[in-house]
């Protein structure tokens, strides 16, 4: 898979999670900025979109 792919499915993920997950919605703007930079430093190490995406939400309730 290439990056793009890969970087394009796990945001698609990790937004479909953000938009469901009310506490992360609370917080200040630009979460889609820092969910974005979340997703592309995690793609560099990984080939698995769902733990990317994962990986992602996480970093963002950190």
């Amino acid at each position: 898979m290439s990056k793009t792919r890969l970087f394009n499915e796990a945001y698609r993920l990790a937004f479909q999670q953000l938009m469901s997950d009310k506490e992360l919605l609370a917080k200040p703007a630009g979460l889609a900025t820092r969910l974005r930079d979340a997703v592309q430093a995690l793609v560099k190490d990984s080939n698995s979109p769902s733990f990317v995406a994962v990986e992602a939400i996480a970093r963002l309730n950190s």
